[in-house]
């Protein structure tokens, strides 16, 4: 390199080729100074606009970003709220299941309670038609026991008429009965096709605090004056025991349990009832 090498007669100073440059450079920032051509104070127009054009997208970035950060900061408050709205009417989902579930487990159960109860009726009808024919028979032989005796013992006879009254007496009484369980028997199953069985209630007595079961009126049978009640034995009734009936908030008179099966029992409308107010779906409470 020839700016490198030294004159003859000349030592080799680094400080002074160091120095040479910088003076040499300091000449030429003079003579830029002195350019007829380089004013300080006239930038191109070109410049200023680029520069302006820089400082505008440098603000809209500015703008977008805080924009965005805001946008960003709202949809993640809706998803949370999503998430969590989610989560509750998943909640409440599973609960609602739950309950159906055991409804449906107790609607069954009902349902095949009533279904032992019908056949239970069933089973009393048989036997009661079975009781008449034996009564029949029983009248054929007292009418040829009456023919036998009747030249001997005039009292016998007057005692066979008469006993033969109280036969005819509870025929008819037998035969009432099993109208009366032919008609409960049909409304029984009106009622279970018609699925109008309510679950029971429970309420509490305001005097003691007892939890105790409110039922339903399942069937009215006005010609003999009683209902069948979705109550029984498991809900602690008994043969005797009475039960307020309501329709609505108001009570219209009291029945009194006579015949009792497990889930079920028959009873008699006593006469201080309110007895044509009285019908299905009225709710009947324990005295």
């Amino acid at each position: 390199m020839a700016f490198e090498q030294t004159r003859p007669g000349e030592e080799s100073n680094p400080k002074a080729a160091e120095k040479q440059p910088r003076e040499t450079a300091k000449v030429g920032v003079g003579a830029s100074k002195k350019s007829p051509t380089g004013d300080t104070k006239s930038i191109s127009p070109a410049f200023l606009a680029v520069t302006a054009l820089l400082a505008i997208t440098t603000l809209f970035l500015f703008i977008a970003k805080n924009n965005l950060a805001a946008k960003n900061k709202e949809l993640q408050g809706q998803l949370d709220a999503a998430i969590s709205s989610k989560a509750v009417v998943e909640r409440q989902l599973s609960e609602t299941s739950a309950i159906k579930d055991q409804l449906q487990v107790t609607v069954d159960s009902m349902k095949k309670d009533a279904e032992a109860f019908a056949a239970m009726i069933e089973q009393e009808k048989r036997q009661k038609e079975e009781a008449v024919a034996q009564l029949q028979q029983y009248m054929q032989k007292l009418t040829s026991t009456k023919k036998a005796l009747e030249s001997e013992r005039q009292q016998a006879i007057s005692m066979k008429d008469k006993f033969k009254k109280d036969l005819d007496a509870i025929t008819v009484q037998l035969q009432e009965v099993k109208t009366a369980k032919e008609s409960l028997e049909n409304k029984l199953k009106q009622t279970l096709a018609s699925k109008g069985i309510k679950l029971e209630k429970i309420v509490v007595r305001p005097e003691t605090g007892e939890m105790v079961s409110e039922g339903q009126i399942l069937v009215v049978n006005r010609e003999f004056d009683f209902v069948v009640i979705n109550l029984g034995e498991n809900d602690g009734l008994k043969v005797g025991s009475r039960l307020e009936v309501y329709t609505g908030d108001e009570k219209i008179g009291i029945v009194e349990v006579e015949k009792i099966y497990g889930n079920m029992s028959a009873a008699t409308i006593l006469p201080e009832t309110q007895k044509d107010k009285v019908k299905e779906g009225c709710s009947v409470r324990p005295v």
